[in-house]
């Protein structure tokens, strides 16, 4: 079974590195960043299919983090969830429109985090075309 490839992105290291170790637990490779420009850096080297980041962060947000991160480095699409504190509607707007494929809101739990890797996944499977009964769920 293929592995998913995270990159979590949040100015809060006990937020970001308590995400990465659910998902680690769940069997995901996951490198961390505290913000965005050491984002990019690993993103490069480590060509994450996924991206979980914070939205409110120093310097460069998670809205202008999305615009980099975008394209792999195959030129495969990334993934792109925002993981935020903010969930009024033209927060979740403003997220559809940079590019995010989910909007989870923070604290998130183990089920919501499962079910979004399960969707993510059937996402992964779609555009690496695999056949019918070849993917696995992770």
């Amino acid at each position: 079974m293929a592995t998913l490839r995270f990159l979590v992105v949040d100015d809060l290291p006990d937020s970001a590195d308590a995400l990465a170790a659910v998902l680690e637990l769940l069997g995901c490779q996951v490198r961390v960043s505290y913000d965005a420009a050491a984002a990019i850096r690993i993103s490069a080297e480590f060509d994450p299919q996924v991206c979980l980041l914070d939205l409110k962060m120093p310097r460069m947000n998670g809205f202008e983090l999305a615009g980099y991160l975008k394209t792999r480095i195959d030129g495969g699409p990334r993934l792109l969830i925002a993981v935020t504190a903010l969930g009024d509607v033209q927060s979740r707007e403003q997220s559809q429109a940079a590019g995010f494929h989910l909007h989870l809101l923070k604290p998130v739990d183990m089920p919501t985090l499962i079910e979004a890797i399960a969707k993510l996944w059937e996402i992964v499977q779609e555009q690496s075309g695999s056949q019918p009964g070849e993917s696995t769920r992770p």
